[in-house]
């Protein structure tokens, strides 16, 4: 399932699926859950932004698998999930699948995903 996210700069980007509960390894014992990638197509420059998902962004197999309050959210820039990004948790609600989460990202010709872990 692809969703278009709202970024705070008015760009768009796409999600694509990575896999059930069981998602990769990442570090510290976390997994990887979802993976959301830049469409180029859609970004007008480069630099700093905030990516705002909310709602549907999160499919449920996210919210099946975390925490009430997104307590155990982990976002990071790198696929191995060493470089982590600073998130703002404004809610996080399993029971009613509503959210709204805002990470902080760079968007380059090397860096064009951001990945969600679940783990403390």
């Amino acid at each position: 399932m692809t969703h278009l996210l709202t970024l705070l700069t008015k760009n768009q980007m796409k999600k694509r699926g990575a896999g059930g509960g069981g998602g990769g390894a990442g570090p510290d014992g976390t997994s990887l859950l979802a993976t959301y990638t830049v469409n180029a197509t859609k970004v007008d420059e480069t630099g700093d932004f905030t990516l705002s998902l909310k709602d549907s962004d999160f499919d449920a197999n996210v919210y099946s698998n975390c925490d009430n309050g997104g307590g155990d959210l982990r976002f990071t820039s790198d696929l191995a999930g060493t470089t982590r990004l600073p998130c703002d948790v404004v809610s996080f609600n399993t029971a009613t699948s509503k959210s709204e989460v805002h990470v902080k990202a760079t968007l380059d010709s090397s860096s064009d995903t951001v990945n969600l872990y679940l783990g403390k």
